[in-house]
């Protein structure tokens, strides 16, 4: 039975092109088939990078992409961000997600005609801008007070010449009317210099009661354990929880304690029903042994975890069933680390029999899959080893542990030669990204042959001097 193609329906066509969504690629290729694919694909276009090379492009492409729902705003040297800004309120699309990933101090007159125009605004990144006071956050909360997730970077430019303690001025009382004002509130995140205390987690704990994600990156606080207490114990909905917290003085009231296991084992009391859904974690600094220890009792079901090396033992055994991403950080950003080796993420991976995605960051390893049988397989999706001592025996084992991999990161690995990419670019046939960046031993002119022998890559990060191929 034949089919008029041309006569089918749009809304047919609109159900087999929302299953190529996920991948921009291919939705790019079904717009250049015909004129009635370019209008049906356009549908589809949801977000939009506002860059310096489409920056006069801008107000056609609002015009023609009228389905726009999110929007990044990365532009160098950008002379007038309010303008800008204007110019979203003023084309008619629907926006829901708006990230400002350019250094600029708030653009308190956009956000003033945005709040006018979007009102179904859900999500605010200002993780890029400068000079951020109280009464930005303030503003924010009041204009857009059905927020759901919103990333605020209290950061000064050091090379303004003004005085520091005029431009730093994000206290409680900020984050405080945040809490008071953004009911709807799921996430939040906080970088830079926030002169907190306990009493805005209390305040976010008690008030934002479907918070599910919490990131604080933040130095001169206040905070102690207790106050990240009260959020574990009172926030029910938490998913995602990451802290890196450096305090603002040495003072033993505010600063967190490391100490023994036997000192710290019964001195907090979580327990799983509180930390049931769990699922992110990510530990950088700031917090002691004994939080991680009464964590450790609670087993949450953590997916995702981030966290120094030498702590990974305490976390690992409670969520080594559910892991499904790894991150290890060097704790002491030299070329090696003493407690973690080859054999260790070995066993690792041995133990944790769903984790898909190892990031192992400067790490002085150099052959984790060395010690597996001929015959093993590692059901890694993504692999991470930027900095790390791999070579091309390394390399070879990869290829033939990990069929299932589908982007590697090798960027400043020194001990990597063209032979090591092509045994991962040969085995690995599902390979979609590869990143080359820094490898001194790489030639670029392996990268014709990289792409002709397996087409499933779409994206090659060269090594120095050339651009980016995909």
């Amino acid at each position: 039975m034949e089919y008029d193609y041309a006569n089918f329906p749009d809304d047919c066509w609109k159900l087999i092109f929302d299953r190529l969504r996920e991948d921009r690629w291919d939705l790019e290729s079904i717009s250049l088939v015909s004129k009635q694919f370019l209008s049906l694909s356009n549908r589809f276009k949801l977000s939009l990078s506002v860059s310096n090379k489409v920056l006069s492009l801008l107000p056609q492409l609002l015009r023609r992409f009228h389905h726009i729902k999110n929007i990044d705003i990365d532009i160098h040297n950008c002379t007038d961000l309010d303008e800008l800004i204007c110019q979203f309120s003023g084309s008619g699309i629907n926006l829901e997600a708006l990230a400002i990933s350019c250094p600029s101090s708030p653009p308190r007159v956009g956000f003033r005609a945005l709040g006018l125009t979007m009102k179904n605004l859900k999500v605010l990144d200002c993780s890029k801008l400068v000079y951020v006071l109280d009464s930005d956050l303030i503003l924010i909360a009041n204009l857009f007070p059905g927020l759901e997730e919103i990333c605020i970077n209290a950061y000064n430019d050091d090379e303004s010449g003004v005085n520091e303690e005029v431009l730093t001025n994000v206290t409680d009382d900020g984050v405080e009317f945040l809490a008071s004002k953004l009911k709807e509130l799921k996430k939040i995140d906080l970088r830079g210099k926030f002169c907190i205390s306990d009493g805005s987690l209390v305040l976010l704990s008690l008030n934002c009661v479907k918070l599910r994600e919490i990131h604080l990156c933040i130095y001169g606080h206040h905070l102690t354990e207790k106050g990240i207490d009260f959020v574990m114990q009172h926030c029910h909905n938490l998913t995602s929880l990451s802290l890196s917290l450096f305090p603002s003085n040495l003072d033993n009231n505010h600063a967190f304690t490391v100490g023994s296991s036997e000192t710290y084992s019964n001195s907090f009391t979580f327990d799983n029903s509180i930390m049931k859904n769990l699922h992110t974690l990510s530990l950088v600094d700031g917090i002691s042994v004994k939080f991680l220890y009464s964590m450790a009792k609670a087993h949450p079901p953590l997916k995702k975890l981030k966290i120094k090396s030498r702590r990974l033992v305490i976390l690992l055994q409670a969520c080594q069933l559910t892991l499904q991403e790894l991150t290890l950080l060097n704790p002491y950003l030299t070329d090696s680390c003493w407690c973690v080796t080859d054999e260790g993420i070995g066993e690792i991976l041995k133990s944790c029999p769903v984790l898909t995605h190892l990031k192992i960051f400067w790490l002085g390893v150099s052959n984790v899959f060395e010690r597996y049988s001929e015959h093993s397989i590692v059901n890694l999706k993504s692999l991470e080893a930027c900095g790390t001592k791999i070579n091309d025996e390394a390399m070879a084992n990869i290829g033939n542990r990990c069929p299932c991999l589908r982007y590697l990161d090798i960027s400043y690995c020194k001990g990597v030669t063209n032979n090591g990419v092509m045994e991962v670019v040969r085995n690995c046939k599902r390979i979609r990204e590869i990143n080359l960046n820094r490898c001194e031993n790489v030639s670029a002119n392996i990268l014709p042959q990289m792409m002709f022998s397996r087409p499933s890559l779409k994206k090659i990060t060269p090594p120095c001097g050339f651009d980016r191929v995909n």
